[in-house]
């Protein structure tokens, strides 16, 4: 669970409870663990706007629904939080990272000098993809050039 950068401890706290009580109503589940923000020397430092919340389910031979089907349940009860949510393994996730460089399953990269110009493009990309049939949540980060002199 992703909130935009800036929000304090206790705000980001407050929202990982809401999402804690909306998961915990899906039958298949049967225990909620959250992390917000991880240590900066973290090998996957993250500020305390990032929370994690690991989800245990039921044994596989006591599952009545596909694991699809309780992901698009838990999707929908977090659907009207105000942040990017991402469901997968663990593993998915490191991995997903290590091989693009981002959090997420798929990333888009916009190259160019003028910043502006590539928020606006952004912005306009991400509204476009939000129009496509299956997409979930989008978000978009800049890279802030820094200048080495020799």
């Amino acid at each position: 669970m992703r909130l935009n950068p800036g929000v304090t401890l206790s705000e980001t706290a407050a929202l990982a409870r809401q999402a804690e009580v909306l998961i915990k109503q899906v039958p298949e589940v049967t225990h909620v663990g959250r992390r917000s923000g991880r240590a900066e020397l973290d090998e996957h430092a993250e500020g305390v706007h990032v929370s994690e919340l690991d989800v245990g389910l039921k044994p596989t031979h006591e599952l009545e629904r596909s694991i699809g089907e309780i992901s698009a349940d838990i999707r929908s009860r977090l659907v009207n939080m105000p942040a990017a949510i991402s469901i997968g393994q663990p593993i998915s996730h490191r991995i997903d990272h290590m091989l693009s460089g981002v959090r997420s399953q798929i990333a888009i990269k916009i190259f160019g000098e003028d910043l502006d110009v590539l928020r606006a493009q952004a912005d306009a990309l991400r509204g476009k993809l939000a129009a496509v049939p299956g997409s979930r949540t989008s978000k978009s980060r800049s890279r802030y050039w820094r200048l080495k002199s020799r």
